[in-house]
């Protein structure tokens, strides 16, 4: 009888032991499952996270917003030299930034591909040079994409043409492209007074909104700390180094060097 009353204590241990670890395993599995949709949850919010979270999190919004196509708008930021708009949806739509005085001669999209109606062969057939630059909607460029954006739009109005750069609704993505070209062209300008210039003339996002915090002005904000930390122009028509270090600056013969490059004091 004793022995059959062990052997029935081992099994009730057993089990117990088996649905202890049960426990902590749903435990443990609900937590990191948890972990995960709050790490999602944020995404949008703070842009933090792999690219593919954030398309994903611009298919989810686009499926709320599904059958909502906002009409064609545009605006002058710089006379004959900055626009900013919607993305266009028909060659016609170019048409009136085409004609004198505007003279538009090339384009910038922020959109991804999916997103843009009008791609490279109907630019080419307008004459008009384009450039794309994929950003998530309701994301932030980053430094790189900025950086490459501001430099080619400087090339573009070099060479003569009016230059508009467009996102999904002309408010969010390509704002940050325009507000960073336009602290390069006008360096009295700070990212605070460069957004009251182009919210003067168009109806743009609150960059500003919860203290500054929202990932597009803090990815506006990194630019201009990476553009006074340049010293100068020159990499507006030079490489730029991919991890976009700046080593600081040293004196010699006369003058601040940096990257070679020496600054005038």
């Amino acid at each position: 009888g004793g022995e059959g009353e062990g052997v029935e204590i081992n099994r009730a241990c057993s089990k117990s032991h088996r649905m202890e670890s049960e426990v902590l395993a749903g435990i443990i599995t609900g937590v990191v499952l948890g972990l995960l949709f709050l790490f999602f949850l944020q995404v949008p919010l703070t842009n933090y996270g792999p690219a593919w979270t954030l398309r994903v999190w611009t298919r989810i919004i686009r499926c709320f917003k599904r059958g909502d196509v906002r009409p064609w708008t545009w605006s002058t930021i710089e006379g004959g030299i900055l626009y900013l708009s919607s993305v266009p949806r028909s060659a016609d739509n170019l048409a009136p930034i085409m004609a004198e005085p505007h003279s538009l001669g090339a384009v910038l999209s922020l959109n991804e591909r999916w997103e843009v109606p009008l791609q490279e062969a109907e630019y080419e057939a307008l004459g008009v040079a384009w450039k794309h630059i994929a950003v998530p909607d309701y994301s932030a460029p980053s430094l790189e994409a900025i950086v490459e954006g501001v430099r080619w739009i400087h090339k573009q109005v070099g060479m003569g043409r009016g230059v508009l750069v467009h996102c999904n609704a002309g408010r969010g993505r390509s704002v940050i492209i325009v507000l960073a070209y336009l602290l390069v062209k006008h360096k009295a300008f700070d990212c605070e007074s460069a957004y009251e210039h182009v919210k003067s003339r168009r109806d743009v996002a609150n960059l500003r909104v919860m203290w500054g915090t929202r990932p597009q002005w803090r990815s506006l904000k990194k630019f201009h700390r990476w553009l006074r930390r340049q010293g100068g122009d020159e990499w507006l028509t030079e490489k730029v180094p991919s991890d976009t270090y700046c080593p600081p600056p040293y004196w010699v013969g006369g003058g601040w060097a940096r990257d070679e490059h020496v600054i005038d004091v």
